[in-house]
């Protein structure tokens, strides 16, 4: 019986420190959705990157108005701290000399699935964790890189590059200056 009093003990310390430390609130937590909708220019000679840790990124060539489509999903222990964190994101694209980067808040709690459209002619860069990507009808050089998750790139032109750890890669209907997989 003392046996497994402490056993019982132990397995409830250790699950009130996973819960203070966030432990596994991002798969059992109560889930908070928060959709944000941005313009999104990416001016002639500059690429579009988009770093995120954990969800699906979509960019797809379109002569309608660019844009990044946000879904961010925050989980945490209760649903008080779920809509905290979902009520201060606020995603920020930030533009360099030659860069226009999208990137995931910081946080173990937080997912995002991003969809984009872009001009045709648009060099797109991804860096992700895990998540699957997808970048249609860009007509311009494509490079990946992701642990896992599945990649799809149809419709580029120009240096087509792909690292990825685990998943499957499609390419079609691309011409390649260069394809690295």
């Amino acid at each position: 019986r003392q046996g497994v009093g402490k056993g019982v003990d132990a397995i409830k310390h250790a699950a009130d420190e996973a819960k203070k430390a966030g432990g596994f609130s991002m798969f059992f937590g109560t889930p908070q959705i928060k959709r944000v909708e941005l313009p999104l220019s990416v001016p002639d000679g500059k690429t579009l990157r988009i770093e995120t840790r954990d969800g699906d990124v979509t960019v797809v060539g379109t002569d309608e108005p660019g844009q990044l489509i946000i879904e961010a999903t925050f989980r945490s222990y209760d649903e008080a701290e779920s809509k905290r964190l979902a009520d201060a994101y606020t995603p920020v694209i930030e533009e360099g000399d030659q860069l226009v980067v999208f990137r995931q808040p910081d946080g173990p709690n937080v997912s995002t699935n991003v969809t984009v459209r872009v001009p045709p002619g648009t060099p797109v860069e991804l860096k992700l964790t895990s998540g699957d990507v997808v970048v249609e009808k860009t007509n311009a050089p494509v490079k990946v890189e992701g642990t896992s998750g599945d990649v799809r790139i149809g419709h580029a032109r120009g240096a087509i590059q792909v690292v990825q750890r685990s998943g499957e890669v499609k390419v079609s209907d691309v011409e390649a200056t260069i394809l690295s997989i």
